[in-house]
């Protein structure tokens, strides 16, 4: 199953394809989820910044993209208080930014699933 643009783009298109993977949860689904609504552009904009060097202009998209996704994800995950500094632990580490070596180790929690996973 593939997801992407406007169908992960917010809070209740997402929670649209949460219920859709889970009726068919016992078939073991793969889902594959690409950038959401309105961030390809800016990843590939965010990349071309990166190949001229244009450091400043890069960490500032990359922050926009950050927050956008730490927006999404908190409004998704149910236990919130405890689960937000894993959540932005996971991203700084995809983003390159340094994370402790207990934050390396984050768990995420599958709304999917109802299981935490081990994200490396």
């Amino acid at each position: 199953m593939k997801f992407g643009g406007t169908s992960v783009g917010d809070v209740p298109r997402l929670q649209e394809v949460v219920a859709i993977v889970k009726k068919f949860k016992q078939e073991e689904p793969v889902v594959v989820a690409s950038a959401m609504g309105g961030l390809t552009n800016v990843l590939l904009d965010t990349a071309q910044k990166a190949v001229e060097r244009k450091t400043g202009e890069v960490n500032n998209a990359i922050a926009a993209i950050r927050h956008r996704h730490l927006q999404i994800a908190n409004a998704m995950i149910l236990d919130y208080p405890r689960r937000a500094h894993q959540t932005a632990a996971g991203i700084d580490r995809r983003t390159g930014k340094s994370v402790s070596r207990r934050e390396s180790a984050a768990r995420t929690f599958s709304p999917v699933t109802g299981r935490d996973r081990i994200v490396r």
